[in-house]
């Protein structure tokens, strides 16, 4: 049951800092924004994932996916990571481009902390395959970092 503000129902849906939502929830219990990204199957950060999740970061403005990450922490507190700490150059000029609107989109929950490495090369591997425009530098621009070359996915030739 949502909160009552003012007489109407609040939003049940967590910031990605980890704050209530104030808006007012007109669809259900979600305001109208956390219920498009929830339809839309973007993180909405009521929900409780298990550690070891792959995940994309990926552009509100046209759906696109620019990162492939791996994380034991919520996905909004590491949405957050990224941006108040940007991984690199090219990664904080998209973030400047797109004006932070960034969603962040749960791939695989429940990874053990033994499989992350190769679950994350896997997704970026499989999303390189399908055409998208990553910004990750492992595997993209230099090699896995504690990968073992048997075990690195084949790179794509262009």
């Amino acid at each position: 049951m949502p909160a009552v503000l003012g007489g109407r129902p609040q939003c049940t849906a967590l910031t990605v800092t980890g704050r209530r939502c104030n808006a007012v929830a007109n669809t259900g219990d979600m305001c109208k924004t956390h219920a498009e990204r929830a339809s839309s199957g973007a993180y909405v950060p009521d929900r409780t994932y298990a550690p070891g999740i792959v995940y994309a970061l990926v552009d509100r403005r046209n759906g696109d996916v620019r990162y492939i990450g791996q994380s034991v922490r919520p996905p909004g507190e590491r949405l957050a990571g990224h941006l108040l700490s940007p991984p690199s150059i090219a990664f904080r000029a998209w973030l400047a481009e797109c004006g932070r609107q960034v969603d962040i989109r749960v791939l695989r929950e429940g990874v053990p902390d033994d499989g992350l490495d190769a679950a994350e090369h896997e997704e970026i591997r499989a999303h390189l395959d399908a055409g998208c425009n990553l910004l990750n530098e492992a595997g993209v621009t230099r090699p896995f970092r504690g990968f073992p070359a048997s075990r690195r996915p084949p790179t794509t030739q262009a």
